[in-house]
């Protein structure tokens, strides 16, 4: 007694090509995933160390600001207070904008975009 089954045809070429995509598509979404998931982890541990470390220089300044303050003279303490003033918006000023470039000099997903381009350089004549 022979059964008939159903004959298995190789996979034809776009079932391949499909297939080729597909691998590449899962291995770029796993390097992506594990990018942000570091990055992530990243910006948690510097946003933790920034704010711990901005609280901890108010403090400083607050503290010396009250020294400088207290140590002048009656007469002249608006002019300390006016000096102490422009020098502090001079520090944020720098300091906006150092974080600023700082931002600007980052590239995320870097090793994606390098896995990107290997494969269409691979891919293409």
């Amino acid at each position: 007694m022979s059964e008939s089954k159903p004959k298995v045809k190789p996979p034809g070429p776009l079932h391949r090509l499909a297939a080729s995509f597909l691998g590449l598509l899962h291995s770029h979404v796993g390097v992506f995933s594990i990018e942000l998931e570091e990055l992530r982890e990243h910006l948690l541990k510097t946003l933790v160390l920034a704010l711990v470390g901005a609280g901890a220089v108010l403090l400083g300044f607050l503290t010396l600001t009250l020294a400088l303050v207290l140590m002048v003279d009656e007469e002249h303490r608006i002019y300390a207070v006016a000096g102490l003033l422009v020098f502090f918006i001079a520090l944020a000023v720098v300091c906006l904008l150092l974080a600023r470039r700082g931002m600007r000099d980052t590239h995320p997903f870097e090793l994606t975009m390098e896995e990107l381009r290997r494969d269409r350089e691979s891919l293409l004549p």
